[in-house]
C-alpha cells in the first residue's frame, strides 16, 4: 500500500483472510489469533492510515453458538461455543470500536457454511469437500455425531455477490449470508449420493466438542440492506462443485 501511489484512490476493503476450520483454530490457537484477530486489526490500520472509509469483514455464523431461536437472526446474542467463533467476536468488537474512533464504515457478514469450487483441501477441509473427497477416492466419509445435525449452506458465487453488494452500500453493522434452508449433514451426504449414483455407508464417530445442533440463517436484513439473496440451490450449488472437481453429475432437478 504504500508502494502504490494510487492507494489514496482505495474506497473499500474485502477482509477474507482467516483460519476457518474449527478444530485446527483449536489446536493452534496462538497462530489463529494472529491471523484472525491480530490479521483484522493490521487490515483496519491500513484502512485508518489511507483513509478506506469502508470495511466489508467475513465474520461466521460461530459467534452465534447453540442458537436460542430458529431461524437466527442478528440480533441473537453472541454465545460462542468454539475459539474460532470467539475470534470472530473480538473481529467484529475491532469494527465497531474502529467506526467510533476513526469513522470507518463497517459491515460484518456473519457468513453460514460456504461451499463451492476451490475449497481448502487437506485434514481441515469442510465437510463438503471431505465428503467429495470420499466420493473421489470410493471411501467410506465419517460423519460425527448422528447426522441429524443441520447446517445452512450457501454457494460461493452467492457469497461473493453479498460481498460486492456490502461494498457498495453505506450500511455499518451485522448481516447475516445464508440460504436460509437448513439441511442435516446426512441429507446433505445423500444430496450428494444421488447426483453421482453411488453412496459408500459412512462411518459414524462422537460428535466434536463444540459443534451446535442446529443451524440456519434469517436472511430478510441481506435483502432490505443490500438487495441479496441466494440464487443457487443446494442441489445446484453441489453439482456445479462436483464437476468442478471432476465428478460427473446428473443434471435432472431434484
Amino acid at each position: 500500500m504504500r508502494e502504490n501511489r494510487d492507494a489514496r484512490d482505495v474506497e473499500g476493503l474485502i477482509q477474507l483472510a482467516a483460519i476457518v476450520s474449527i478444530v485446527e483454530v483449536a489446536r493452534r490457537p496462538g497462530r489463529a489469533l494472529r491471523v484472525n484477530v491480530s490479521g483484522t486489526l493490521n487490515l483496519l490500520e491500513v484502512a485508518r492510515r489511507f483513509d478506506i472509509e469502508r470495511f466489508v469483514f467475513a465474520s461466521s455464523a460461530a459467534v452465534y453458538g447453540e442458537p436460542k431461536n430458529i431461524p437466527i437472526d442478528e440480533d441473537h446474542p453472541l454465545e460462542p461455543t468454539n475459539l474460532y467463533g470467539e475470534t470472530k467476536v473480538m473481529g467484529e468488537m475491532l469494527l465497531w470500536r474502529y467506526m467510533k474512533d476513526h469513522s470507518i464504515k463497517p459491515v460484518a457478514l456473519r457468513y453460514f457454511n460456504v461451499y463451492g469450487p476451490r475449497m481448502k483441501p487437506g485434514r481441515y477441509a469442510g465437510v463438503v469437500y471431505k465428503f467429495i473427497e470420499s466420493l473421489l477416492k470410493g471411501s467410506r466419509p465419517v460423519i460425527y455425531g448422528d447426522g441429524s445435525q443441520t447446517r445452512d449452506f450457501v454457494f460461493v458465487k452467492d457469497v461473493a455477490r453479498a460481498n460486492k453488494s456490502a461494498l457498495e452500500t453505506n450500511y455499518t453493522g451485522p448481516i447475516n449470508i445464508g440460504s436460509g434452508r437448513e439441511i442435516s449433514i446426512l441429507s446433505l451426504y445423500e444430496t450428494l449420493c444421488s447426483l453421482v449414483k453411488r453412496c459408500p455407508p459412512p462411518i459414524y464417530k462422537p460428535s466434536r466438542p463444540g459443534d451446535v445442533k442446529r443451524s440456519v440463517a434469517h436472511i430478510d436484513r441481506a435483502y432490505e440492506i443490500l438487495s441479496w439473496k441466494p440464487k443457487v440451490s443446494i442441489y445446484d450449488g453441489l453439482r456445479q462443485t462436483l464437476e468442478y472437481y471432476g465428478i460427473k453429475a446428473t443434471k435432472d432437478d431434484k
